[in-house]
């Protein structure tokens, strides 16, 4: 069973450019934590300056010592760079195989 630990984030338009040049290092960073696979960047066609990132683990608690160990500096990197011009909702999820 794989699992995803998945970030939406919303742009302002004056943000878009300065985001999209940081956003591959940091992902790389996130997945260098330990526990990811792979990370996987979408922009929402229907929705200019929403983006998803999507970064794979093979088990939930992978994901959560991510969340313990790294996610508060690295979110807090993401609000001193980008500020109110950026809002990102968060969740996990798990495969389903029926």
């Amino acid at each position: 069973m794989g699992f995803c630990y998945e970030v939406q984030v919303d742009l302002a338009t004056s943000a878009v450019a300065e985001w999209l040049d940081w956003i591959g290092p940091h992902a790389r960073e996130v997945v260098a934590s330990g526990g990811f696979d792979a990370a996987i960047i979408h922009a929402d066609t229907a929705s200019p300056g929403r983006y998803v990132i999507r970064y794979s683990a093979t088990s939930v608690e992978h994901i959560n010592r991510y969340l313990a160990e790294h996610a508060p500096r690295l979110r807090a990197d993401a609000l001193e760079r980008f500020g109110d011009r950026m809002t990102a909702s968060r969740r996990v999820l798990s495969e389903v195989t029926p």
